[in-house]
């Protein structure tokens, strides 16, 4: 095999041949192990990093690093790259505080036995030269052989590719189970959340509370100031219903102007309070200047989990329920469903 420059030094043929096999059909951090226990046990070195920011906290500025390392012997580990002894971005690897340096923190040891020669950063990179990650190597000995910094940008690109690929699909799952109005659960993420919730209730014996939340006369402002200010509205509201939630909530927009929340670990009585703090949230919501629209409203069905549900359906269904008997009741308050037995006995009577 040849490159720009001429015949590849046999030391970066063997460490090329070695690395394409030994990632073959890889993917993730399984790639990326390989990677760095082949340079780790080929090379001659001290200590071999590969750090990234995984795909779901890679768009967030605290999103917490990763590094992949290495000994000579190649046992590989993965760790998050915290912050030590209040210094941002720091791991503790065999009892030495590393720093770290690069664009994604690359780990430079301080110190070690014996200390690294000759530290070797290879970006992995995106095409249009977006940072993903680094691989660090330190050389026991100064001036790695030739060729052999090259060979490691070759496997860096493949590893980049991945990156992005793993990215792409991380995006596609995102956009698959968003509201893009609102920003929240959609319809089908909701519901599997909702039936996780229920499983989770049920091993811990903990209670669970949903509600159906429908915002009042929302057609009117459809009608009287347009579409464009409908839309407006359901993302203030969204935000401002959020806003009045703990993060262990879980909100979905499952309707035009329907929503519903579970509230893990509340009682009845206490997703009565939040169904109440939701309506006052609603009414500050502000309206388009259009004549002739009151303050916003909502009508709120609130149901607990009970053990005979067979599904999270039926506890949601409940809310619904008296969600619609809010509306009936005049619209602007929050009922709390009639447990299975009562509505049973209603049935039959």
């Amino acid at each position: 095999m040849r490159h720009a420059h001429g015949p590849r030094p046999a030391d970066a043929d063997r460490l090329l041949w070695r690395l394409a096999d030994a990632t073959a059909g890889l993917s993730g951090l399984s790639l990326y192990r390989a990677v760095v226990s082949v340079l780790a046990t080929t090379l001659d070195t001290t200590f071999v990093a590969l750090t990234f920011r995984p795909p779901e906290t890679r768009s967030a500025a605290d999103g917490t690093p990763v590094a992949i390392h290495a000994r000579p012997d190649g046992t590989a580990s993965v760790r998050p790259v915290p912050t030590i002894l209040g210094v941002p971005g720091t791991i503790v690897f065999d009892g030495v505080v590393h720093p770290c340096v690069g664009h994604l923190r690359a780990l430079h040891p301080l110190s070690g036995d014996p200390p690294a020669a000759d530290l070797r950063l290879v970006a992995i990179a995106d095409d249009d030269g977006t940072p993903l990650g680094e691989i660090a190597v330190f050389f026991a000995a100064p001036a790695p052989a030739p060729g052999i910094v090259e060979v490691i940008a070759i496997f860096a690109r493949r590893v980049a590719v991945d990156m992005r690929h793993t990215q792409t699909e991380v995006e596609l799952n995102r956009l698959a189970m968003t509201d893009p109005l609102t920003g929240l659960a959609n319809r089908r993420a909701f519901m599997g959340a909702a039936d996780r919730e229920v499983r989770r209730a049920r091993r811990f014996g903990d209670v669970l509370s949903s509600m159906i939340v429908d915002l009042d006369h929302f057609k009117h402002i459809n009608d009287r100031a347009g579409h464009a200010a409908g839309d407006q509205v359901l993302h203030r509201f969204a935000e401002g219903m959020t806003r009045t939630l703990r993060s262990i909530d879980i909100v979905g927009r499952i309707g035009g102007e329907e929503f519903a929340l579970l509230l893990p670990g509340t009682p009845l009585a206490g997703a009565m309070l939040t169904a109440d703090r939701i309506r006052g949230t609603a009414r500050s919501v502000a309206l388009p200047h259009a004549v002739g629209l009151p303050a916003l409203t909502i009508s709120v069905g609130v149901a607990e989990l009970h053990p005979g549900d067979a599904s999270s359906d039926a506890m949601l269904g409940r809310a619904d329920a008296a969600m619609y008997r809010a509306k009936r009741g005049g619209r602007d308050r929050s009922i709390a469903a009639d447990p299975p037995d009562a509505i049973a006995r209603d049935a039959i009577g």
